[in-house]
């Protein structure tokens, strides 16, 4: 009888540990897809082919804030990095990225996935 609490109390406290993640966005996102073409991909964009886009991350910070990384190269160049920061808000699976020095963006987030428009392209992000 011992063996059987035990086990239902373990088996308890790992749905639990595993609810409490779902639950949580904090955490670094891997850029994963653009309007899902898998990097590295190059975006056209207003009728222009952009720079081809290598990879990025976005880190959701438990204080509110969050990191933007973007790794791109444009042809005969090295690769660039640009790094952006801000704070964001989460209620439901809605979110918003507040950017440092700029407006926001309208987000999704659903476990360990999220995703934003950023001017009329979906970037999608894994966890």
């Amino acid at each position: 009888m011992r063996k059987v609490i035990f086990l239902c109390l373990v088996v308890a406290l790992a749905l639990a540990a595993c609810q409490g993640e779902a639950n949580d966005p904090t955490g670094t996102y891997n850029m994963v897809s653009i309007d899902g073409n898998a990097l590295p991909f190059a975006p056209v964009h207003g009728g222009q082919s952009g720079p081809e886009i290598v990879g990025g991350s976005l880190t959701l910070e438990a204080e509110g804030g969050f990191a933007f990384s973007l790794e791109y190269r444009i042809p005969g160049r090295p690769s660039q990095t640009n790094n952006m920061t801000g704070t964001y808000t989460i209620e439901g699976a809605e979110c918003m990225l507040q950017w440092k020095g700029a407006g926001k963006t309208a987000c999704t987030w659903e476990g360990d996935q999220l995703s934003f428009n950023n001017e009329g392209m979906i970037f999608a992000f894994q966890r």
